[in-house]
């Protein structure tokens, strides 16, 4: 390959630049989940468990006392600007994924991050799977079903 940016391959360059994306998983006693989830992510990107209020000491975590999705938020951003990365993505560990769609998520967040106008993109799980919990909000006496877990990935510009 020639020094001219012109004769750069694509490839070649998103395979250097792993180390640009932050994935932090949330966790709140889904230790085994959050655990699988760090060893999915982790060969692929800088993965980190930030754990809220867990009462079990875990080697592997980064360990809070319950500051719940505020507090993980703010600490994520933390972790963003302090290695100024290019991209993060947050998970819940309580998203459940097959082991035949690893492969799949791991090469869409690899074209994710070499796209310049992706804003937030957010896995969208099917609505019988296993991994949906809903929690209901009560409103003018009627409920709503929400997803609790969740995964978005994002430019690191939507923290500052």
């Amino acid at each position: 390959m020639q020094d001219n940016p012109v004769d750069v391959d694509i490839c070649e360059i998103q395979d250097n630049f792993i180390d640009d994306v932050l994935i932090a998983i949330f966790n709140y006693k889904h230790d085994d989940n959050a655990k699988k989830w760090l060893n999915i992510l982790s060969p692929y990107f800088d993965a980190y468990v930030l754990d809220s209020g867990n009462t079990e000491t875990v080697s592997e975590f980064m360990q809070f006392p319950n500051i719940y999705y505020g507090g993980l938020f703010n600490e994520t951003k933390k972790l963003a600007e302090k290695k100024n990365y290019k991209w993060v993505g947050i998970i819940t560990s309580d998203v459940i994924i097959d082991d035949a769609e690893i492969d799949k998520l791991i090469d869409r967040l690899k074209t994710l991050k070499t796209m310049r106008n992706v804003g937030i993109w957010s896995l969208i799980g099917d609505k019988n799977g296993h991994s949906n919990r809903y929690v209901y909000a009560q409103y003018k006496s009627e409920f709503y079903r929400t997803l609790e877990g969740f995964f978005i990935f994002t430019n690191a510009i939507v923290f500052n």
